[in-house]
């Protein structure tokens, strides 16, 4: 699902058996609470261990890294088209309401973190004094437009062009009911060929150049990911039993691609060389890799949403909390990682352990995501939490239990147990 997309709801495999797709039905596909859970993760990793391990000698392998972890930009559209059309693709559906809906979600927290990513860059990334109001007003508003005042808010721009066009989407793959093998073909070769004009050519002047600056940024990069998950859901029931049932068939087919994006890396760099193309998103041959990823990790995800039981174990706790606040953490974490560069840590963590990029790595992206929800716990109970975190506000949970026991004590108040034995008297007396 996009950053700040709701889950579905339905009972777990296992359990009590949903309803059929083709039902309209609400449904919640534990599998995908967790796909989120998980990508989340690795996006927050990534970018913190890049801000940590920037020396010569690792270059090759941070760069290496950020290849395969291109991968979860692409589980995310994948994500958001399942989640939309699981609840949407049979099911009416008016485009105003929907669109209102999914706007009113993600439109003004993306403009607030637009903001707030301008102000701390010129503050924390910058020597020079931060510039007046006027300066900063109008790098806000380029940020908004080209999606890039922090790096990571370019995949709203993404969820928003995916919520823009979703009803055309649906109406595509209702459409072609019975051909939707051709349609996932055509939207591989659509995305390939915009990867490859992106890639091999250059324009250096002119609307081409604009183009060429911007269009990764664009829905047709995610073609294949995102009718993979439109008709994934679209025959769901169907798709799911068979995949569950062919994992090692689906394991083998995925090794093998993933071992041609990994090789295709190591032959195109070297220690001292590591070309734009080698760790590139679009770079034509990392995508049977990214192919492999998400597919094996819905496999993990399905085969934990088998064992899941009655969700009270710890990664189903895991699991859940984190999909409510996945937005907030995507959306405030590159905000903890600078301010944690600013306090100092990373200057600590270099001088206790230069020679380990691993435990400097962990410790930070720890400290990284702890931050993160600290922030989140606190504007999820504060008047910004639907602006800021896409989520309506949770009250206090000493101001609940207050309220509840000044209900209890209030005068003319029962318990339960005091009403019960006053109705027994009463039926006493009746008998």
């Amino acid at each position: 699902m996009s950053v700040c997309e709701q889950p579905v709801s339905t009972a777990p495999h296992g359990g009590t058996p949903p309803k059929s797709a083709s039902s309209g039905a609400r449904r919640r596909i534990y599998s995908i609470d967790f796909m989120r859970v998980f990508l989340f993760s690795c996006v927050v990793m990534v970018h913190t261990v890049g801000t940590i391990n920037f020396d010569d000698d690792i270059h090759r392998q941070m760069s290496f890294l950020s290849m395969l972890m291109h991968y979860t930009r692409y589980g995310f559209v994948f994500v958001t088209l399942f989640v939309l059309c699981l609840g949407y693709v049979k099911r009416d559906l008016d485009p105003r309401t929907f669109w209102r809906t999914r706007f009113s979600t993600i439109v003004l927290p993306y403009l607030l973190w637009s903001v707030i990513y301008v102000v701390a860059n010129a503050w924390m990334l910058s020597d020079d004094p931060i510039p007046g109001i006027g300066e900063l007003a109008r790098e806000s508003a380029l940020g908004i437009l080209r999606g890039d005042a922090k790096y990571h808010l370019y995949f709203l721009l993404i969820s928003m062009q995916i919520y823009l066009l979703f009803p055309l989407i649906r109406l595509l793959i209702r459409k072609t009911e019975g051909h939707h093998g051709k349609l996932l073909v055509g939207a591989g070769v659509l995305q390939m060929t915009v990867w490859c004009a992106i890639v091999f050519t250059d324009p250096q002047t002119g609307v081409l150049a604009v183009i060429d600056d911007h269009a990764w940024k664009t829905l047709p990069t995610y073609a294949l990911f995102a009718a993979a998950g439109a008709l994934f859901a679209f025959h769901f029931d169907r798709i799911d039993g068979w995949v569950r049932s062919h994992v090692p068939q689906i394991v083998a087919l995925s090794a093998p691609g993933a071992a041609f994006s990994i090789g295709f890396y190591i032959y195109i760099t070297g220690p001292d060389h590591v070309p734009y193309l080698a760790a590139s998103a679009l770079n034509p041959a990392t995508l049977p890799w990214h192919i492999g990823a998400v597919a094996v990790l819905y496999l993990v995800a399905a085969a934990w949403n088998a064992r899941r039981g009655d969700g009270t174990g710890i990664v189903s706790r895991i699991v859940d909390l984190g999909a409510h606040r996945a937005f907030g953490v995507f959306a405030v974490h590159p905000l903890v990682i600078d301010l944690l560069h600013k306090a100092g840590l990373a200057r600590w963590l270099y001088s206790a352990f230069p020679e380990s990029t691993l435990a400097r790595s962990s410790l930070l992206t720890i400290a990284v995501i702890a931050v993160s929800l600290a922030v989140v716990e606190v504007l999820l109970r504060s008047p910004l939490s639907k602006p800021l975190v896409a989520r309506p506000r949770e009250p206090l949970n000493i101001v609940s239990r207050l309220r509840s026991r000044k209900q209890q004590d209030s005068p003319g108040t029962q318990s339960a147990q005091e009403s019960q034995g006053t109705h027994e008297t009463r039926d006493a007396r009746k008998t």
